[in-house]
């Protein structure tokens, strides 16, 4: 379970890593070559956010739900991973059946075609089959067994920072030196303490 739940963090880490680096550097060449701002007077406000603005509110969502999951140990986020997860699909599958519909209508085969010669088309499909992976895992591990402290660590106590454990330990070595528990009773229990 641990190691499932490794291996997503690290897919979908490498997802957002390559999707930030992605969007950015096109976003800056855009601008500084000067068609972003053409691009903003030539569509609408609601197709330049879709375009421009959007990815980078859903990589913000995922680094969120990344943080509630791995670092809080909160398991309902992962279903907000699953939906961006979805979403994505829903987009590649649409915009390849568009594009079948239009080279089957006639279209410039050529201009459709296109992106489709291109390596980083590839490498994003790669990226994304890794961040699909790496939600389908973190689905069915369980988040609680992986990030809180494995249950039975201190049977006796239900409290257990390091002021209490020192505290057990002392009780327990007073009763060793006291010869009511052996050695053997006394290191088993200090095992147990220090888990």
């Amino acid at each position: 379970m641990k190691d499932n739940l490794t291996k997503a963090k690290y897919s979908i880490y490498a997802y957002v890593a390559y999707s930030l680096f992605l969007s950015i550097s096109s976003t800056v060449t855009l601008f500084f070559m000067g068609y972003l701002s053409s691009y903003w007077e030539a569509v609408s406000v609601w197709f330049f956010f879709y375009t421009y603005v959007f990815p980078y509110l859903l990589i913000a969502l995922i680094i969120y739900f990344c943080f509630e999951i791995f670092k809080k140990g909160r398991e309902k986020f992962k279903w907000g991973l699953f939906t961006i997860a979805l979403y994505y699909v829903l987009v590649r599958v649409v915009s390849i059946l568009y594009i079948l519909v239009q080279v089957r209508s006639g279209v410039d085969n050529e201009y459709l075609l296109l992106q489709f010669q291109e390596p980083f088309y590839y490498i994003s499909l790669l990226f994304l089959i890794a961040f699909i992976y790496g939600v389908y895992l973190l689905i069915f591990t369980k988040i609680s067994e992986n990030v809180t402290a494995p249950k039975g660590t201190i049977k006796q106590e239900p409290s257990t920072s390091e002021t209490d454990v020192a505290e057990e330990l002392e009780k327990f070595f007073a009763l060793k030196d006291k010869g009511i528990i052996s050695e053997e009773e006394f290191n088993k229990k200090k095992k147990e303490l220090l888990k």
